[in-house]
């Protein structure tokens, strides 16, 4: 959801560049008076819209910009939220489908930020199953 809310954020404002803003016009409704529909009318909560626009910006992944937006979000995520701990002594678990998903380029950014990821799981009950057997 925070990408889509980045991403969404830098194209009403129109910061986002000509070639992925017109291929999102092309597939989504994009005047802001239909974003902001879609934000809180549709998808059941705002955050659910939102994260369903994950995979058209990491489509666009190999684009500098979308690059350093989902690079810039997870860099800040690490810093903001997972560095408050003791990252120098314990490792980091990503539990969930869309961690899962750009696990490469989470280890990256991790390792820049000096925090070791012990593991991916795309489901919570694999951790669950490990466990308990």
């Amino acid at each position: 959801a925070t990408l889509g809310r980045l991403f969404i954020s830098d194209f009403i404002k129109g910061l986002v560049p000509s070639e992925v803003a017109e291929d999102f016009k092309s597939r989504f409704p994009s005047d802001y008076s239909s974003i902001v529909a879609s934000i809180y009318k549709s998808a059941g909560s705002p955050s659910g819209y939102l994260g369903s626009l994950a995979p058209f910006i990491m489509e666009h992944y190999g684009h500098p910009y979308i690059k350093e937006l989902v690079n810039g979000n997870f860099r800040s995520f690490f810093r903001r939220c997972i560095k408050q701990y003791d990252t120098d002594r314990y490792s980091v678990g990503i539990v969930g489908g869309f961690g899962y998903a750009l696990k490469d380029i989470i280890s990256r950014i991790a390792e820049e930020e000096g925090i070791t990821i012990s593991v991916f799981l795309q489901q919570p009950i694999d951790g669950l199953l490990d466990y308990h057997i």
